[in-house]
């Protein structure tokens, strides 16, 4: 199974992209999140950092696909796309967590960490519980499976988070 993930890992890449329509690119995020989490050796093997930086830039641009207005109003559609796309950071975050040392996930944690920080505030502003919690397990999780040379990062981030929580109050 994980081959045939790798043979069509640019396909399930290319059918998550913004410009496909809805349900294909919750669909693909979806079997993405399922195969990464099921048979993490995809990302083991040669052109993980090409695969990583593939899954990054995607979650990336269904955040930037959303114009502002939309985002304090997402629609069903991005709303269940957002979500698996936490779901998918979330698994990706724990590729590596029986073998932290060998981990690439802290090359890409400040991105990582602010897509979901991103995902957060959106599930903020549209009183999403689920995209909330998700999107804070996947912060969570990139700090669990983070190494430690990621650890001097981390006053930055429980201020920033603390912040973040703080300002979801005042939206109340």
């Amino acid at each position: 199974v994980a081959d045939f993930i790798n043979n069509i890992f640019d396909i399930l890449i290319e059918s998550s992209m913004p410009n496909q329509v809805p349900k294909l690119r919750e669909t693909a995020i979806f079997v993405l999140s399922v195969s990464i989490k099921n048979y993490n050796t995809i990302l083991s093997h040669a052109n993980s950092d090409e695969k990583l930086n593939s899954i990054v830039d995607v979650v990336s641009k269904q955040i930037s696909s959303i114009d502002e207005k939309e985002k304090e109003h997402l629609s069903s559609n991005n709303s269940h796309i957002l979500i698996s796309c936490t779901i998918l950071l979330y698994n990706l975050s724990t590729v590596w967590k029986d073998n932290v040392y060998e981990s690439r996930i802290s090359a890409y944690f400040d991105q990582i960490y602010n897509i979901s920080s991103q995902l957060f505030e959106i599930g903020i502003q549209n009183e999403n519980e689920l995209l909330i919690k998700n999107s804070a397990e996947s912060l969570n999780n990139l700090i669990y499976s983070s190494t430690p040379d990621v650890s001097n990062k981390l006053k930055e981030v429980y201020e920033e988070t603390l912040k973040n929580i703080d300002s979801s109050n005042d939206l109340k």
